[in-house]
């Protein structure tokens, strides 16, 4: 027999063929579209339950934006916080302190002093050691640590203040582009060391939402 025109042999047309693959059987065929239509449903239900997971994560949190000229640098932030929390500026930092006053977060939009966020890390570290900043200082970790896909770093401690149970700290710093271009920041999360697993939720919130602002 001849070739097809593009040098194939010739056999079955396409109608042919994909009729050989269907189900020959009437009950199959529908059995096969039942499957379809369910895992779309399962897929569609899936879905929904990410969107209202997403939706309840910040449940109960406001977004704050602080403005640069606020801040007094090129660029500030905005991010989720707990509706309850109290904010304060104090300078370029902007604190924000739970309910009870145990727990607080503070945003410093900063110059770093290294080429890398680690090696900045590292020298506020020998800072406050020389400086006697963090009495009973304990380092957990400090180590580069990518940050909304930027490089970063992050330096966790507990320290003990004069009055009251020991504190964890937990110190994120990275650089963001901006429109006033690279900046800066350093994100300080502080709880009672017994609690810090409570506060978890705030903290990861923050740092999940935390943008750039002009």
């Amino acid at each position: 027999t001849a070739g097809s025109r593009h040098g194939l042999p010739a056999g079955p047309g396409m109608a042919a063929t994909a009729a050989a693959l269907l189900p020959r059987n009437r009950g199959a065929w529908l059995a096969a579209l039942a499957a379809v239509a369910m895992v779309s449903l399962v897929l569609s239900v899936l879905v929904a339950r990410a969107h209202r997971a997403a939706a309840a994560s910040t449940a109960g949190y406001r977004t704050v934006q602080v403005s640069g000229a606020a801040a007094g640098s090129a660029a500030g932030f905005r991010m989720k916080i707990p509706a309850g929390w109290q904010s304060a500026q104090r300078g370029p930092t902007t604190a924000f302190t739970s309910p009870d006053g145990s727990a607080v977060i503070q945003v410093t939009p900063a110059v770093f002093h290294a080429a890398r966020a680690v090696g900045e890390a590292r020298l506020l570290e020998a800072v406050a050691l020389r400086r006697g900043t963090f009495p009973g200082y304990q380092r957990i970790t400090l180590h580069a640590a990518g940050f909304h896909g930027r490089p970063g770093a992050v330096w966790q401690f507990t320290w003990q203040p004069a009055s009251g149970p020991r504190a964890e700290v937990s110190e994120w710093l990275f650089r963001l582009a901006t429109q006033a271009g690279p900046q800066a920041y350093l994100v300080q999360e502080s709880a009672p060391a017994t609690a810090w697993l409570q506060d978890q939720a705030a903290f990861t919130t923050a740092q999940g939402t935390f943008q750039s602002q002009p």
